[in-house]
């Protein structure tokens, strides 16, 4: 397994981009089967004879991503996929909801503005570094002035005191 990630990364791999405007097209190209539908998913499998870099985007159809191995699968602003059984070398997964990878081996991985997701018995190698713009709209407003105890012990008081109608 090692070997085969080690050869993904010596290629450049051209994308396969993933659409709801563009699936009809694939799935009659590549033989792919299911209408998208939550009972009947289309399923990617065995990505054989492609190239195994795959960006998937604005989808909310339903995608089964199995015994491939990728080099890259980008998710954005995509919901309802299911990954399972694949080797990938780069996991990028940015606005994405009701995700589910199971039993996968992920070499290197980022994954931000999710929720809703299920990791279930993955081997995750390395969590990208975010760039700074990336923490920026991560972090509330408020938490860098609620990381220090004593504005956070005054913050406390002032909204218990409004809470319960006692002003001082």
């Amino acid at each position: 397994m090692n070997e085969i990630i080690k050869n993904l990364k010596r290629n450049k791999f051209n994308n396969i981009e993933i659409s709801d405007k563009k699936i009809n097209s694939l799935k009659t190209e590549k033989g792919w089967q299911g209408d998208g539908s939550e009972f009947e998913s289309i399923i990617i499998d065995e990505l054989k004879g492609l190239q195994p870099n795959l960006w998937i985007h604005r989808s909310t159809l339903h995608y089964i991503i199995k015994d491939s191995i990728i080099y890259k699968l980008k998710c954005r602003n995509t919901q309802n996929i299911t990954i399972e059984n694949c080797t990938i070398y780069k996991l990028d997964i940015q606005g994405c909801y009701n995700m589910t990878l199971t039993n996968n081996r992920i070499l290197h991985h980022k994954i931000i503005y999710t929720k809703g997701n299920v990791f279930v018995d993955n081997e995750l190698s390395q969590i990208e570094k975010l760039e700074k713009k990336d923490y920026n709209t991560i972090i509330d407003p408020l938490s860098r002035r609620l990381s220090n105890p004593a504005i956070c012990c005054l913050y406390f008081l002032a909204i218990s005191a409004f809470l319960s109608g006692t002003f001082f």
